[in-house]
């Protein structure tokens, strides 16, 4: 296992190369980035949260210092990898916490392997687009692709504007920008070709953990249908997350932990007799 700076780099049982960040004590919570992002972005939440729990943040395989499979992957394939890294880091289980295209990954993997997640929490969830229209997905797929081919500040420009609400900072834009620039082409375009040829609408509804969702209220990226939806299937409390938009827990790390922590101490209440006691406390 090797370090460099705030990013670890481990090697899985099956020879893959994965980096992760990992800060604090407790309870482990994982964190699993969106397509856009990496494990850097979490380093807000992660500051908030690492006082109680250990908090681990991937990088998605081709993301960050994770290296990419050469066959091509599959949603199932980035289920199976997570939960490799948090067995090699010596995890039975964890709470999962997944973002957009790591919120698909989160569904996907306590639908394969439900012991292994105590709960989940989903922000600003997409459920992938393998159930629209061939022609529609095509177009989307290369309009995207072609974006790729801008120059990382170009790409940059166009791409975070999406990502934040216009209530952001300069500093919260600036940290963005930085994080986007650093996206890898080809673990990009692995994500994007899962992106369009999944649906994971289809497991939400065998889910059995306790589920929370968190949606910025000016997400422009992610339909809020979906959060009202996935509430329907699983009686889920929602989350709103004020003066947000897609990255709600990047620009409102403080608010998005709250509701984490709300969360799983009523989890914890409910399991154990309304003891009302703080089960991550000392």
């Amino acid at each position: 296992m090797n370090q460099n700076g705030g990013s670890k780099t481990i090697m899985l049982g099956n020879g893959l190369q994965l980096s992760y960040r990992m800060m604090g004590k407790g309870p482990p919570i994982l964190l699993l980035h969106g397509i856009s992002s990496h494990s850097a972005a979490w380093q807000r939440v992660m500051d908030v949260l690492s006082t109680r729990y250990t908090i681990i943040a991937w990088d998605a395989p081709g993301y960050g210092g994770s290296a990419l499979p050469e066959k091509p992957l599959h949603i199932a394939d980035y289920a199976r990898i997570g939960k490799e890294l948090l067995e090699e880091l010596g995890f039975s289980s964890a709470v999962l916490v997944g973002h957009s295209f790591g919120a698909m990954v989160a569904i996907k993997w306590a639908h394969c392997y439900p012991e292994t997640v105590n709960a989940l929490i989903l922000a600003d969830v997409t459920f992938g687009h393998g159930n629209r229209d061939p022609d529609w997905r095509q177009q989307q797929q290369d309009e995207r692709a072609q974006l790729m081919r801008l120059s990382p500040e170009d790409y940059t420009k166009k791409r975070v504007p999406r990502l934040l609400s216009p209530h952001a900072t300069p500093e919260v834009v600036a940290e963005a920008e930085a994080i986007v620039s650093r996206l890898h082409n080809d673990g990009y375009q692995a994500a994007l070709t899962v992106l369009f040829e999944t649906d994971q609408r289809t497991n939400v509804p065998t889910l059995r953990q306790p589920t929370l969702v968190v949606w910025g209220r000016h997400d422009v990226v992610t339909p809020y249908e979906n959060a009202e939806w996935i509430r329907t299937q699983l009686g889920s409390s929602i989350v709103l997350i004020e003066d947000a938009g897609h990255w709600c827990y990047f620009e409102k790390p403080v608010e998005f932990c709250h509701a984490m922590e709300n969360f799983l101490c009523q989890q914890f209440s409910k399991e154990n007799g309304n003891d009302r006691r703080d089960p991550y406390g000392a």
